[in-house]
């Protein structure tokens, strides 16, 4: 099977083509906008730009399974799934697509959440274009097309530049630590090998076609959990306190002076050693009170990699990992 990951670059597209790559009966198309086509790491490297309809084209018209992993801009997740799906459809035999949204695009809902809840643009643009990007998607399976959409929520594990990288410096630095009740939300993390064995479940069996699933840990707890565990797997304990005026002045005050300073240093490579942004939208994360009813992914998933499993893994990675090989934090 012909398998094209569309931002192989990301997080979860390096996974899944490390994955994949293993796979006898997988041969890999890895698409991004920065390298030179060739050979990497068991997979063949291809120039895929979502806003150029002819790279798009050239790509599908070789694919039999597409995996759209992409991220980045407004644009390139909207306009780049409305080119994804129309090329798709246009193909003699349309390819099988599998399509990582995420659980932004339940916005500021509240309680359990289940595939069916209403998906609600209020949280900024990142998830408003991510329910736009859907609506192609659902647009390309309404018209006879092969499509599985899944919607992770955190998704964390070695490698994770925001939910491992991101938030391991904020601990090491105690400019984060034991929240206690402005913790209360529930995290919805995912282990990263959860999300890339339910996408070879699909693959293998072309199974759960045409529908939608929610991708978290049930057993996952809060934010004041994820917090303390993954500060004692780190070996910071015991973690900082920290009250609701320190989160405000950091996501008010000091966040938009280090968005600033980002941005200056992003192209000298010295980004490694400023301090981490923690954003407004990370600490209303914090008190969000939404869970993601999960159940049904567990026919996909087979069983979920428990937090503690995960955060020693994470832990390990981030302790022992290059700093050359983490790519640069967003700034928002």
């Amino acid at each position: 099977m012909r398998i094209l990951i569309l931002a192989a670059g990301s997080y979860i597209g390096r996974r899944l083509t490390q994955a994949l790559s293993g796979e006898p009966w997988a041969e890999v198309y890895a698409a991004t906008r920065r390298i030179v086509p060739g050979s990497r790491a068991g997979a063949h490297g291809v120039y895929v730009d979502v806003l150029d309809v002819k790279s798009v084209a050239a790509a599908v018209a070789q694919a039999d399974a597409v995996i759209n992993c992409v991220a980045g801009s407004a644009k390139a997740i909207a306009k780049g799934a409305a080119n994804v799906y129309k090329l798709t459809a246009q193909q003699a035999r349309p390819p099988l697509v599998i399509h990582m949204s995420t659980m932004s695009v339940y916005g500021s809902a509240t309680g359990v959440v289940s595939e069916t809840s209403p998906l609600i643009a209020d949280l900024g643009w990142y998830g408003r274009a991510k329910i736009e990007a859907e609506a192609h998607a659902r647009a390309h399976a309404d018209a006879g097309g092969d499509l599985v959409i899944f919607r992770p929520g955190c998704v964390y594990g070695p490698g994770s530049t925001l939910w491992t990288y991101r938030i391991a410096r904020l601990l090491e630095s105690r400019r984060l630590g034991d929240l206690d009740s402005l913790g209360s939300g529930h995290c919805n993390l995912v282990y990263v090998d959860d999300v890339v064995r339910a996408t070879l479940r699909v693959l293998r069996e072309r199974s759960a076609l045409g529908q939608v699933f929610n991708l978290a840990d049930p057993r996952a707890g809060t934010w004041s959990a994820y917090l303390n565990a993954f500060a004692e797997n780190l070996g910071i304990s015991p973690p900082a306190h920290q009250a609701r005026h320190r989160l405000w002045l950091e996501s008010r005050v000091v966040a938009p002076s280090l968005k600033i300073t980002h941005m200056l240093v992003r192209r000298s490579g010295m980004s490694e050693w400023t301090p981490v942004v923690m954003p407004t939208s990370l600490t209303r994360l914090f008190g969000h009170d939404i869970q993601l009813d999960s159940h049904k992914a567990e026919s996909l998933v087979g069983h979920w990699t428990s937090m503690g499993v995960g955060l020693k893994s994470a832990a390990a990675w981030y302790r022992n990992h290059d700093p050359q090989h983490v790519s640069a934090l967003p700034a928002n």
